[in-house]
């Protein structure tokens, strides 16, 4: 049976994807080290990202919005090929074809990909297919259209 060293979740903005790695904090076996590549002092932390791989390499890494440094790809491929066991990468980004590319191109074989949408009819229970349409399939979006007006602050 195949493992995988990692997985990819693709999707937009806002739809859950750091939300569902982060269930990795809970219920994962192992230490979690969370990278946001849109903070400033995380993009510090891979000026070396060979080095930071080799550091963490028996943690579960969780880089979110890896979009913004494609050049991480053949450094992960090389992490994972020099130390491959499973559950070591979970990279976050956009559904854009550049990172598909990007990625399918030096990852191949050694992460899953996984394509995160909005909530979809199928999940939504029929009393509020309603708030679906009116607010749309994103999470935070959907919940808060279910919530009393008065706990939002709108009245």
């Amino acid at each position: 049976m195949a493992f995988y060293s990692g997985v990819v979740i693709l999707g937009p903005r806002q739809v859950g994807k750091t939300t569902l790695a982060k269930t990795q904090l809970s219920f994962g076996e192992k230490e979690v080290v969370i990278v946001d590549l849109e903070k400033p002092s995380d993009l510090n932390k891979l000026t070396d990202a060979e080095r930071f791989f080799e550091t963490n390499k028996d943690k579960l890494v969780i880089i979110d919005e890896v979009q913004r440094r494609p050049d991480l790809f053949p450094i992960i491929r090389s992490a994972i090929d020099d130390h491959r066991v499973p559950s070591r990468f979970i990279l976050l980004g956009s559904s854009s074809d550049e990172i598909i590319i990007k990625s399918t191109e030096s990852l191949a074989g050694r992460v899953a990909y996984h394509e995160l949408h909005p909530l979809s009819i199928a999940e939504i229970p029929l009393q509020g297919i309603n708030n679906l349409f009116i607010y749309g399939g994103y999470p935070v979006t959907y919940i808060a259209s279910s919530m009393p007006k008065r706990s939002m602050g709108w009245i």
